[in-house]
């Protein structure tokens, strides 16, 4: 089976606890062969929706590969589950047509329309210290004056922090938030990067420009993590200088199991949340749903102000293209949306270094910025390690 999946170019896995071989596909056509599961356990629960999980997929007049094509969906398209047979599932597409799609082709969910609801139904001021102040803003504030909304360059702790050249660039790139990071679950939140925030506070707040701590948290210790996130939110400078908001990495999630993930973020954000300043923006960086499609996206939505997806597309030796940039940035976006609700604030976070196969093109990167306006704010990873050719692209944007 192994010989024969990779032969299609697809990844495949081996759950030893769950005697599970995961085959993922990710390009079109429902000929590709499905997860194979090594054990009699089957599940009957038919799931409310699906969304399509590769570039193009047929729709047919039965469940199989014999039957006719009816038409063909597109990644990222939602569909309504009627019936099952077998790996098949007999879907409503949006414009009413009805078919059969191979379900190893989609991403199976649960009355998502529920889970927008329970979001848009919660309100995360009853969690925080203060009580009264909102982050997500009142009725009325403009979505702009919000830290994640706009155009944001990233520093990690790898990288030399913004000089006042950077800052004087930034402000006439109408650059409106930095991302710094600070902070780390092995690390902690030392001395020399409490400095960090000491000299880049007052000069990007006298350019205009809001600073966002960022930490990378393991949550192995959601305690831990949740005191070290407050600590970084609650710092203040030598000169009386705070943060504009805090955002925790969050990339050490069980990947096969959903429910004890989500159960993690929620433990997670719910300690940070009671111990936040009253209205600091709390917003959480992770993988887009193209990498982590079980991820809970509707539990960040929930207790999260907003999600930072990591949309770093130029991952292989391909020839990526601006067509490329922009479809996996909007299809992103267009995931989670339909994942956590259509209410849910998404920054995209933009492909800018080096992952062992080149930077990103020009224009792979001006692909990835027309995408971006569907999102609230946009931003890039990171701009040190950017060549000057897209340093220009990005800050004329």
């Amino acid at each position: 089976m192994r010989f024969i999946s990779e032969a299609f170019k697809n990844n495949v896995n081996w759950d030893e606890n769950t005697n599970t071989v995961y085959i993922d596909s990710k390009t079109g056509t429902d000929t590709q062969i499905a997860s194979a599961k090594l054990s009699d356990q089957i599940v009957t629960t038919l799931p409310s929706s699906l969304m399509v999980n590769a570039d193009v997929v047929n729709i047919r007049t039965g469940p199989g590969t014999q039957y006719d094509i009816i038409t063909q969906v597109n990644n990222g398209d939602m569909l309504s589950v009627i019936d099952k047979s077998g790996d098949w599932y007999k879907v409503k597409l949006q414009n009413g047509v009805v078919g059969w799609i191979a379900g190893w082709l989609t991403i199976a969910y649960n009355n998502p329309n529920q889970i927008a609801s329970d979001i848009s139904n919660f309100d995360r001021r009853t969690l925080t210290a203060g009580g009264s102040q909102p982050s997500r803003g009142g009725i009325g504030q403009a979505l702009t004056s919000l830290p994640y909304a706009g155009k944001g360059v990233w520093y990690s702790i790898y990288s030399a922090m913004p000089t006042a050249n950077d800052l004087s660039r930034f402000v006439t790139a109408r650059v409106t938030h930095i991302y710094l990071e600070v902070a780390t679950s092995k690390a902690g939140f030392p001395d020399k990067w409490k400095k960090w925030l000491d000299d880049l506070l007052p000069a990007a707040h006298r350019a205009g420009i809001k600073v966002i701590a960022w930490l990378y948290t393991d949550l192995k210790d959601t305690t831990y993590d949740a005191s070290l996130t407050a600590q970084v939110a609650s710092y203040v400078t030598p000169n009386g200088y705070r943060v504009d908001g805090v955002a925790a990495d969050i990339e050490e999630l069980p990947q096969k199991d959903p429910v004890t993930a989500s159960k993690m973020v929620e433990d997670y954000a719910t300690q940070t949340i009671k111990n936040l300043p009253a209205g600091m923006p709390f917003i959480a960086i992770t993988y887009p749903p193209q990498y982590r499609p079980n991820y809970p996206y509707a539990t960040m939505a929930k207790y999260f102000d907003a999600i930072a997806l990591m949309d770093y597309w130029h991952v292989s030796s391909a020839n990526y293209t601006y067509d490329d940039a922009k479809n996996f940035v909007s299809d992103s976006i267009k995931k989670v949306q339909f994942l956590a609700g259509n209410n849910v604030n998404i920054e995209v976070i933009l492909h800018g270094y080096d992952d062992g196969y080149g930077l990103p093109s020009a224009d792979e990167l001006k692909g990835a910025l027309d995408a971006s306006k569907d999102a609230v704010g946009y931003s890039i990873y990171t701009w040190n390690t950017l060549n000057d050719e897209l340093k220009d692209v990005f800050a004329n944007y």
